[in-house]
């Protein structure tokens, strides 16, 4: 049946396999494998193991999971007043659209790489430069990764180069 409570609902090892409707706060220390639903405008914290958790209409605050395999929903927003931490043991933090990844980030012997996972797909980098958005950098996947740049290139450094250096005018410092 339906559980009513004018405060706080703590719920410990309580299984459904309906939706939960939440108003206000919900905090739950069990088992969530066979929760469908949280529709919520509120606060949900999970502690336990919680193997799916649809967030159907976002929550404004999500608190800790041990173990959430998935977390659903139109909106998910973390916000934290200290750091967010992403620790993936995998070494992989994989970005998907509709289940295909098009992204990740990777640590891989140390290194930490960024990957553009879809065949030809290039690595863009875009800023505001006077309220309007600008292409900055470009690296071309489908070109072995050569890179176009918007503007000015500066080094400290040396430049050097393996190939021919093209050059529409040749300035000398």
């Amino acid at each position: 049946g339906n559980i009513s409570a004018s405060g706080n609902l703590n719920i410990a090892g309580i299984t459904s396999s309906g939706d939960v409707h939440v108003d206000q706060y919900i905090y739950h220390d069990g088992d969530l494998t066979n929760y469908h639903r949280f529709l919520s405008n509120r606060q949900v914290f999970v502690v336990g193991n919680a193997s799916s958790i649809d967030l159907n209409n976002g929550v404004s605050t999500f608190g800790s999971t041990s173990a959430a395999t998935t977390l659903q929903g139109s909106t998910l927003t973390l916000d934290s007043a200290g750091d967010i931490t992403i620790d993936a043991d995998g070494a992989d933090i994989l970005l998907e659209d509709g289940g295909t990844e098009f992204g990740r980030f990777k640590r891989d012997s140390s290194d930490f790489v960024i990957k553009s996972a879809t065949n030809n797909k290039d690595i863009v980098f875009r800023g505001v430069d006077n309220s309007a958005t600008i292409t900055a950098l470009t690296l071309d996947m489908s070109d072995a990764g050569s890179a176009t740049f918007n503007n000015h290139i500066t080094a400290s450094g040396n430049i050097s180069a393996s190939g021919i250096v093209l050059s529409d005018s040749i300035v000398h410092g």
